[in-house]
């Protein structure tokens, strides 16, 4: 994907396109829609991918879902689609100035004004209502994990990562096999480690790594080199790591 091809939209009217983040799935550049700073997040996919009508739903038509059908309830701390272009597969949000909580709190660690607890417990408390509806609407986070959550200039919080939610309908169709990626297992719970099952549960369990995650501002939880975790290996090894620093 291309800042010509965004140029080239018919639905996206973007001006000041410039390259903001190479994701692992998609393309993330910031610009200005309306007079407004704004994310735009577009596919990896090849362009025959794109014009392949039959193919598999992508992350993209997940996160473009669930995004859909949360904008109406305008929840203060879950990330915001303003437009988007199908026929692109390109996402227009909300532009989050300060990146990601994890990458925000590592870097606070050497701040002469670190975190106070009163300021990750607020953090927590609007992540969990986010949670909240999302559960109310059925819908299952599968990457519940500091680096889904974005920090603003002004301090607060937005839940994203929503190209890796799941109704339990799309988990029964889909397998958990093809709906748990090995790139989250450190934030599972034993049933989904075990592709058992995956129930509103296993986000509660996430999130409880990922207070964590804020605790210890921003340490990824075990300190094991792969990505491919099992059970037994969770069991034998401690969850914190030497990196650990307590707020």
């Amino acid at each position: 994907m291309t800042i010509e091809r965004l140029k080239q939209s018919k639905t996206l009217h973007l001006d000041r396109i410039e390259t903001h983040h190479n994701g692992g799935f998609a393309f993330i550049f910031k610009a200005d829609y309306k007079g407004c700073s704004v994310a735009v997040k577009c596919s990896k996919l090849s362009k025959n991918c794109l014009q392949n009508k039959y193919a598999n739903p992508s992350h993209f038509s997940y996160e473009l879902e669930f995004l859909s059908n949360l904008r109406k309830k305008n929840h203060p701390n879950i990330i915001q689609l303003i437009q988007d272009d199908r026929q692109l597969q390109c996402l227009v949000l909300e532009y989050i100035s300060f990146g990601s909580l994890r990458t925000y709190l590592f870097k606070r660690r050497s701040d002469t004004s670190r975190p106070t607890f009163d300021e990750l417990l607020l953090i927590a408390v609007k992540i969990a209502g986010a949670l909240e509806l999302l559960e109310e609407e059925g819908i299952i986070h599968l990457a519940m994990q500091a680096r889904n959550v974005l920090v603003n200039r002004n301090g607060d919080v937005k839940l994203t990562g929503f190209q890796f939610c799941r109704t339990l309908s799309q988990i029964k169709e889909k397998g958990i096999r093809n709906v748990v990626f090995e790139r989250h297992f450190k934030w599972m719970d034993r049933n989904a480690l075990g592709f058992v099952s995956v129930v509103p549960r296993t986000v509660s369990w996430s999130f409880g790594v990922f207070l964590y995650e804020i605790l210890t501002l921003g340490c990824e939880p075990y300190s094991h080199s792969k990505k491919h975790l099992d059970s037994d290996e969770l069991e034998r090894k401690a969850l914190t790591s030497s990196q650990a620093k307590i707020f």
